[in-house]
């Protein structure tokens, strides 16, 4: 099952990340730096509050949610907390309008508003998919959201909205998404005060948790624009959008496959298979991410540098392995290691590891960026999420347990290393030979993965070819 959901949300979100980069490859064209480091900030703050605000309640909507039937009063219990949070936030924001002095900001911060809503109700039908187990609608309401972003983002920003335009197009994606009828996530009855505290209890940490990671996470493009100015601010935050998202889609997809089959595992006593569950999800999570380096090492500057603005390209190549490179440390942390923390309800201990990351990162960020502009920033990010990772491994182990198989993190990194040692040695000057350098790299790495018999997958696809043909015959 986990195979068969992972290629499903594989395909919804390679399909919904490809749609993502196109947008940003034709902002890239029709923003200028300044413009677009004005929608990158407007999207960070929004993430930023909408993180601390409603996504543990997401969380927990993962975490108590039946599988085979989603509780009506649990929907109902956070729908109604989600909607007290946000008003009193709604109102904070509008009551601090004034106070921005920017006509520009004031129309952006306006338009911050309603992503703020929509992204957090949003994000709480997509944790409820998931938790049933509907790869299939999961994937019509990402595609719409991704579609809609595009045609509407293209359209506007084409029309010299700018980076209002953008925000725009942001703001009708999610709108089409939440408007797709699902039944199944109707939520009615009476709320008791016992489910509220028990979703407060979970949820709480997390919250913290959120502000903390989301801190890490953002804060770098904040420091960037008041050392640098909105124009580098926008230069880093398009290389990393389109590293860290382009990975990220194909790490998450292993994860929103596992992570439901994990819970419910652990929900059934079911020991030895949570724990292979847990294997096979991280054997999963290294495969995806370490030849995800590799190409964004050797192979996707050449590819993407001839088709983003000039404004971009500057720092593409020096950037995008740094980026690349965070971005499957931080996800490992979070859709691996903190998973037994989860489990066993020690959502406290996540705040630790967090705060240590976060003030680390702010740290370097004051004295990195000054020194060495946005090169600073990513050697920050970098830094500071292996901190995090050593500190969540540390607590999991100490606080619940960790499931590691260190013969399958060997070879998969074995398997990139021998990758990007043969992809060294080939002529990448071109856009068509660092393409075939990406064929060729890939199929080796895979060759590799399977030879070696990762989790057991060779064994797997073996016995599945020996099934179909005898079907065949």
């Amino acid at each position: 099952m986990l195979l068969r959901h992972g290629v499903a949300y594989l395909l919804t979100r390679f399909g919904a990340g490809l749609i993502n980069f196109i947008t940003i490859l034709l902002y890239t064209r029709l923003l200028t730096v300044e413009e677009y480091g004005r929608y990158a900030l407007l999207i960070a703050g929004v993430g930023l509050v909408s993180g601390v605000s409603t996504v543990w309640l997401a969380e927990a909507a993962l975490r108590f949610t039946n599988p085979q039937c989603v509780f009506p009063e649990l929907i109902c219990a956070i729908r109604r907390l989600q909607v007290y949070v946000l008003l009193s936030l709604t109102g904070l924001t509008i009551s601090a309008l004034p106070l921005v002095r920017s006509a520009e900001w004031q129309l952006l911060v306006g338009v911050g508003i309603g992503l703020l809503w929509l992204q957090s109700i949003y994000d709480i039908r997509l944790h409820l998919l998931r938790a049933l187990l509907r790869p299939d609608v999961f994937a019509l309401v990402v595609a719409l959201r991704a579609m809609a972003t595009l045609v509407v983002g293209w359209g506007a920003v084409s029309l010299g909205l700018g980076a209002f335009g953008a925000a725009i197009g942001h703001l009708m994606g999610l709108a089409v998404a939440i408007l797709f009828p699902v039944p199944s996530l109707k939520g009615a009855g009476s709320v008791s005060a016992e489910l509220v505290h028990k979703i407060w209890r979970y949820g709480a940490p997390l919250s913290v948790s959120y502000l903390l990671a989301h801190i890490l996470h953002t804060s770098d493009r904040f420091f960037i624009a008041f050392f640098c100015g909105e124009g580098a601010a926008g230069a880093y935050a398009a290389v990393y959008d389109m590293t860290a998202q382009t990975l990220a889609l194909f790490l998450l997809s292993a994860a929103n496959a596992s992570t439901p089959l994990i819970f419910k595992a652990a929900s059934e006593n079911a020991d030895a298979k949570m724990r292979e569950l847990l294997r096979e999800n991280l054997a999963l999570l290294l495969t995806i991410g370490v030849i995800g380096v590799v190409m964004w090492w050797k192979v996707a500057p050449t590819l993407i540098a001839r088709f983003i603005g000039l404004g971009y390209q500057e720092n593409l190549a020096l950037l995008a392995p740094i980026i690349a490179a965070a971005t499957l440390i931080t996800d490992l942390r979070t859709h691996h290691f903190v998973i037994p923390l989860k489990i066993k309800q020690f959502t406290s201990a996540l705040v630790v590891d967090t705060f240590v990351a976060a003030l680390g990162n702010i740290l370097l960020n004051l004295w990195l960026i000054p020194r060495i502009g946005i090169l600073g920033a990513a050697i920050a990010t970098l830094i500071s999420y292996t901190v995090s990772l050593i500190i969540a491994t540390t607590l999991a182990r100490r606080k619940a347990f960790v499931v590691v198989s260190w013969r399958d993190v060997a070879c998969i990194f074995l398997c990139g290393v021998g990758t990007a040692s043969c992809l060294t040695t080939l002529p990448s000057t071109t856009a068509g030979q660092a393409l075939l350098n990406g064929l060729l790299g890939g199929i080796m790495y895979a060759a590799g993965i399977l030879a070696l018999n990762i989790a057991g997958w060779r064994d797997r696809l073996w016995r599945f070819l020996t099934k179909l043909s005898s079907v065949v015959k």
